[in-house]
């Protein structure tokens, strides 16, 4: 710890710390701070040997408070002396990465208010430490090599769509993500969003699964973050939200992503829509519960040329060459049932061109309506077609062919 000589230094040392704003909010933050200033003065008066007792009385002070000051010193103290001395580029502060219990801020790092260009991430990235242990090492085989770019896009995707960001004080977040049960590879999600996260320098593994309810009766996998200030840099400054934001209600405000690498705008397109996407194989779409992202979303998708438009509360792909273009990138990263479907949704339309030059045009339309009258579902029909034919037919024409069902019925 540093010592305190002055208030200056004292006030200049917590405003040099990037989450002294948020300090300043609390209810006790005026009571704290008088507090912290009566303590330089406590420690001039010490040296010049008064007694705690005339001390307290110089300072107004119970005695108590005075004598318990040579044991704890005052919360702000406590924070200011640990913030490094150093001074700070324009637009920079300090940030502890790590604690240590309550009181003990480590790991010290400098981070930018306002991300101004794209070398503000990368200079935050080139300070942090990767975490090794045997848990990283079964990931990176699981996964393989992934960079801090990368992984720090994929983590601020989830956190965008899936993943809760959980604040615990008034310095500190962690993640918590759930995922359906439903569905065995949503451990890959999971387990990745903790891979990428070690990237980084956070410790994350699978907690216990959620107990099944009303709204999900497979009940949830679940996975936890340590608690790091460093969420809340990202939170803040990155996805441009207050800590009483969420993505549910509030647009992220990103402009800085449009002029970074397309590594960080892919692997963060990937967290968002592993966490939120949906390949919706009988409607031929690819498609994002988006609200109230969908504008920057489909802007995003503008970047690697992929045309997307906005209906309701969805973000939706569904031309087939953006589709095409989505599933290359991949749109998908670790959602491996969502990588599927979108790699069978592209193949459908590989071979959906030109049914009506084919030799076997009216065969195909007598399947589907027999197939139809037999008892499937117009939106099932266009696999059993691929199946049989090898040629993909967009479900709404079966619908077409349907309501013409007398040109080509038996």
């Amino acid at each position: 710890m540093r010592e305190i000589k002055t208030e200056r230094e004292l006030l200049a040392r917590l405003e040099s710390y990037y989450l002294f704003d948020e300090i300043k909010k609390s209810n006790a933050f005026e009571k704290k701070f008088r507090l912290a200033k009566k303590y330089v003065k406590y420690c001039l008066l010490k040296q010049k040997k008064l007694t705690n007792a005339q001390i307290a009385r110089k300072l107004s002070l119970n005695y108590g408070t005075v004598r318990g000051w040579s044991k704890q010193i005052p919360h702000l103290i406590r924070i200011a002396s640990q913030i490094p001395a150093q001074n700070l580029p324009e637009n920079f502060k300090w940030l502890n990465f790590s604690m240590v219990g309550q009181w003990q801020y480590k790991d010290f790092i400098k981070v930018p208010i306002k991300i101004r260009s794209y070398n503000d991430i990368i200079f935050v990235l080139r300070q942090l430490n990767s975490l090794s242990n045997n848990r990283t090492l079964q990931w990176k085989n699981n996964f393989g090599y992934i960079s801090r770019e990368q992984a720090f896009g994929y983590v601020l995707g989830l956190m965008i769509s899936d993943a809760d960001k959980d604040k615990n004080s008034l310095t500190s977040l962690r993640i918590r993500m759930g995922l359906s049960r439903v569905y065995e590879w949503n451990k890959n999600i999971g387990e990745a969003l903790c891979y990428c996260l070690s990237i980084i320098g956070i410790d994350a593994k699978r907690v216990k699964d959620g107990k099944p309810y009303n709204r999900n009766l497979n009940g949830k996998y679940i996975w936890r973050s340590q608690l790091t200030s460093f969420l809340a840099w990202m939170k803040k400054s990155c996805l441009g939200l207050d800590f009483n934001e969420t993505t549910t209600y509030t647009e992220v405000k990103m402009d800085w992503v449009f002029r970074s690498s397309n590594d960080i705008k892919l692997w963060m397109l990937n967290g968002i829509y592993d966490g939120d996407g949906c390949a919706y194989i009988r409607g031929w779409q690819i498609t994002n519960a988006a609200r109230p992202n969908q504008e920057f979303f489909n802007r995003l998708l503008r970047t690697f040329n992929i045309k997307s438009v906005t209906r309701g509360p969805k973000s939706i792909i569904e031309t087939k060459e953006s589709l095409r273009l989505a599933s290359f990138l991949p749109i998908f990263r670790f959602a491996t049932g969502k990588v599927e479907k979108t790699n069978l949704m592209v193949k459908m339309m590989k071979n959906s061109g030109g049914i009506l030059r084919r030799d076997d045009y009216y065969k195909i339309m007598n399947r589907i309506v027999t197939l139809n009258r037999e008892g499937l579902q117009p939106r099932d029909i266009p696999f059993s077609i691929y199946n049989e034919f090898g040629v993909g037919i967009h479900p709404r024409r079966i619908y077409t062919v349907l309501s013409r069902r007398d040109l080509f019925g038996k």
